[in-house]
C-alpha cells in the first residue's frame, strides 16, 4: 500500500506575553548578610532565590483571586444540598 503525504498546513506558534521585571534595591546589615549567606549554605540555594520565594510567597496573600464560574444550571438538580432542598 502506497504511503501518502498529507501536508497539513502550518500553524503559527502562540506568542507569549513577555515579562516585565523591575530592579530593586535595598540594604543589610553586615550581620544580616552573615546570616543569609550561612542559611542559603545549609539550605543549598543562593540568596537571590531565597528571597524572590520569600516575596512570592508573601504577595501570593494580596493577589486578587476571582472566584471560579459556576458550572450549575438553572435545571440542574440539587440532590445533595441539604440546605437548599429541591423544589
Amino acid at each position: 500500500m502506497p504511503r501518502t503525504n498529507i501536508m497539513k498546513p502550518k500553524v503559527a506558534p502562540v506568542k507569549k506575553k513577555k515579562v516585565k521585571y523591575k530592579k530593586i534595591v535595598f540594604k543589610i546589615t553586615v550581620n544580616q548578610k552573615k546570616a543569609l549567606d550561612l542559611m542559603c549554605k545549609k539550605q543549598r540555594t543562593t540568596p537571590v532565590k531565597f528571597l524572590k520565594s520569600q516575596i512570592t510567597k508573601q504577595v501570593t496573600k494580596y493577589r486578587s483571586n476571582p472566584e471560579p464560574p459556576n458550572y450549575v444550571t438553572e435545571n440542574q438538580l440539587q440532590l445533595f444540598d441539604l440546605n437548599n432542598p429541591p423544589l
